[in-house]
């Protein structure tokens, strides 16, 4: 990958060398002496020509000529460019995208393929995976570096290529980056290789409880089918848009789309809800029977939510919910505040609760009666709320302890893939590959080649140092010849 360039800083300098070369070439066909008519000359000339070729070129002529081109060459100050690999920072894409076959056999292998002689070239490199979390290599000898770059694969649910960049500048401060990925890359780069395709490609985008969206990267109206646990559903998706299905909700649900395309890590999602974890400190039947019937489950140790009978401390340590043991007479609700997450579409207006005994001054009151008496109390990490018995039969309960449940109820982000075609699982829960611009799959776009590094030789002096040597070749000629 190394070669060489000549260049001139001064190149009109070179405009010299015809008028300086007739020049010299005049002015020493001047100062040579003319020649005199003799008798007898045509025969001195005639014997000269029996003993050999007459010598036509004179070499004095010829060193004057040469130190005259090579000192106009110096005043133009030539430079010899050299041209070799340096350091370098290669940051390849890992996202989901990237294992889209659309290109034999498959983008990432392209970009792997790419990367391999710019290592090979490199004398010292940082090698920079980029994911959801850039992962980093080196920095090392480049062809160190192949070993990991083999080992590498894709399946991020994204790429965050700046950081990527920043972490390998980091590195190796100074060495031009070079980003090889399916989307363009961050501005300021020094080198890009594109390895996007144009094939067609279907996939799962968006995952929930009872739901799903499926997106569609080809030019044309798709008619697929969509598996849901055990059955098959029928799904129609425009070309280049969305559609939103939903689907029977369970707590551990495998969805996949069996028409092939060209990428298969969106195919293919799970659903997996862990239930929220409480504790009981005490276990009335009617209460027991509501966390059933909502999934919730009864836990000892590292509980979501905790219930707890009697009146509240200052400030609880986790979030729980306080039923209060005694109460004084029951009034009714007049209003309360419906943006609390726990009163979302709890109806209480209307209904009659006993006033529980007051709670700390942390606490502050969201449900009141029409003289503004607090019936029920909040806190960031609980709730204060009449005794159960008043509260269990009436409609709103139900939807007060979901509302309570709600936030624990852990369906987590898409995580991405880790390289296998099995999601990765973080707390019980699988989740698909939810990226829209992954399955909507990038398009090519112009590559930008890295230049290789040049370093900038002057040849100025060895030029005037070869022209003296000429110089001195052509006077001690001269000396000769005088002798």
């Amino acid at each position: 990958m190394g070669g060489a360039l000549v260049g001139f800083e001064a190149p009109l300098f070179l405009a010299l060398i015809p008028p300086l070369a007739g020049l010299v070439y005049w002015l020493y066909r001047r100062a040579r002496p003319h020649p005199r008519p003799a008798a007898g000359v045509w025969l001195w000339q005639r014997a000269l020509g029996r003993g050999g070729a007459r010598r036509r070129v004179d070499l004095r002529l010829l060193l004057l000529l040469l130190a005259t081109i090579l000192t106009a060459l110096a005043l133009a100050r030539p430079y010899l460019l050299r041209v070799s690999p340096g350091p370098l920072v290669l940051v390849i894409d890992a996202s989901a995208s990237m294992a889209a076959t659309d290109r034999a056999p498959n983008r990432f292998a392209a970009a792997q393929a790419l990367a391999r002689p710019l290592l090979e070239a490199a004398p010292q490199a940082v090698l920079v995976r980029a994911g959801l979390e850039p992962r980093v290599f080196g920095p090392a000898p480049g062809p160190a570096l192949l070993e990991p770059l083999a080992a590498l694969q894709p399946g991020d649910a994204a790429a965050d290529l700046e950081a990527a960049i920043r972490q390998g500048q980091a590195l190796l401060p100074g060495a031009p980056v070079v980003v090889l990925s399916d989307t363009p890359p961050p501005p300021g780069v020094d080198g890009y290789w594109n390895v996007a395709a144009t094939g067609e490609n279907r996939g799962i985008t968006a995952l929930g409880r009872g739901f799903l969206a499926i997106g569609n990267a080809s030019g044309r109206l798709w008619d697929g089918r969509v598996q849901v646990g055990g059955q098959t559903l029928e799904v129609r998706v425009p070309a280049g848009g969305f559609r939103v299905l939903e689907y029977p909700a369970t707590p551990a649900t495998t969805l996949r789309l069996p028409d092939p395309d060209a990428l298969e890590l969106d195919n293919l999602a799970f659903y997996r809800e862990r239930p929220p974890r409480v504790r009981l400190e005490a276990a009335p039947p009617s209460l027991v029977r509501l966390l059933q019937l909502l999934g919730a489950q009864r836990v000892r140790q590292n509980p979501d939510l905790e219930v707890r009978f009697g009146r509240p401390p200052e400030d609880p340590e986790g979030f729980s919910v306080y039923f209060a043991t005694e109460a004084g007479e029951a009034r009714r609700v007049f209003d309360l505040e419906p943006t609390h997450p726990a009163l979302r579409s709890v109806e209480l207006v209307g209904y009659a609760l006993p006033i529980p005994p007051p709670p700390p001054t942390s606490w502050r009151p969201i449900v009141y009666d029409a003289s503004g008496e607090g019936l029920v109390w909040a806190h960031p990490r609980g709730l204060y709320l009449p005794p159960i018995e008043a509260l269990q039969d009436l409609p709103a309960f139900p939807v007060l302890i979901y509302n309570l449940l709600a936030p624990f109820r852990k369906a987590m982000a898409p995580l991405g893939w880790n390289g296998v075609l099995e999601p990765q699982v973080v707390e019980g829960v699988a989740v698909n590959l939810s990226a829209p611009s992954e399955t909507f799959l990038p398009r090519p776009v112009p590559d930008r080649p890295l230049h290789a590094a040049r370093t900038p030789v002057p040849l100025a002096p060895f030029l005037v140092l070869l022209a003296a040597l000429l110089l001195w070749g052509e006077a001690r000629l001269a000396g000769r010849r005088s002798a």
